[in-house]
């Protein structure tokens, strides 16, 4: 990190210990993300720094935008989903939620504030490993960072992811493309019992290592923005 990166990331405010960086458009991404961190980072007793931009679906952003509920109703979310579980304080944009005896959970929640993007390459390059991305510049960037990316899907991303699942594939095998396979969350995806076998397998240096040539591959023999043009190209041209 150069000095400029630094104080980018001062302004978020962190406290000491983990650093992880999700962006989404809708919650319940954001949420298994949350449970995939603490699952990832188990045993570690250091404080869970997470910054979270989270949009809203397209047809409810001018509505909630106007209403001040955006992040509202993800805090909201998040004290549900984590009140009266063993995982420690929980804190929003620095105000406690919930208690426990845990691990503390910092959460810095972004809502449709723009992000710029020196802070948003900041903050994937920063994030702990693994991140949760959203749309073709990030996931990008993302994976040419060397990042594991969780990947939320919405409907014309299936098909780019698609595609990423080929070049898998050919790099660790269909087992790791199986893997992959889980790391794609759709907008309405919920915690299951695999997530804590995804986490564990994650974890493992030989997919660590698979996750690198990946990157490695893509970012030296594929062009992942024009591939993903052209695919969207031809996904609007059948609705015409």
């Amino acid at each position: 990190m150069n000095e400029a990166q630094e104080k980018i990331l001062q302004s978020y405010k962190l406290q000491r210990g983990q650093f992880y960086f999700g962006y989404a458009t809708f919650q319940n991404p954001v949420l298994k993300f949350l449970r995939n961190v603490i699952l990832y980072d188990e045993g570690n007793p250091e404080p869970l720094n997470v910054v979270i931009k989270c949009t809203t679906p397209p047809r409810l952003a001018m509505t909630l935008s106007l209403m001040g509920a955006t992040k509202k109703n993800l805090r909201s979310a998040i004290e549900l989903e984590f009140a009266g579980q063993n995982i420690g304080t929980v804190y929003v944009n620095g105000e406690v939620i919930c208690r426990g005896s845990g691990k503390t959970l910092n959460i810095t929640l972004i809502g449709d504030e723009c992000i710029p993007h020196e802070h948003m390459i900041t903050l994937i390059k920063a994030s702990k490993e693994f991140c949760l991305l959203t749309g073709d510049q990030s996931f990008s960037e993302g994976i040419s960072m060397g990042k594991m990316v969780m990947y939320e899907g919405l409907r014309h991303k299936g098909i780019f992811f698609h595609e990423f699942l080929g070049i898998s594939r050919l790099v660790g095998g269909q087992e790791f493309a199986n893997l992959l396979q889980e790391t794609y969350l759709p907008f309405d995806i919920q915690h299951t019992e695999g997530d804590v076998r995804l986490i564990s397998q994650l974890k493992q240096p030989q997919t660590k290592e698979l996750y690198q040539r990946l990157n490695r591959e893509i970012v030296d023999k594929h062009n992942i923005e024009k591939n993903l043009l052209l695919l969207i190209k031809a996904f609007y041209a059948r609705w015409r």
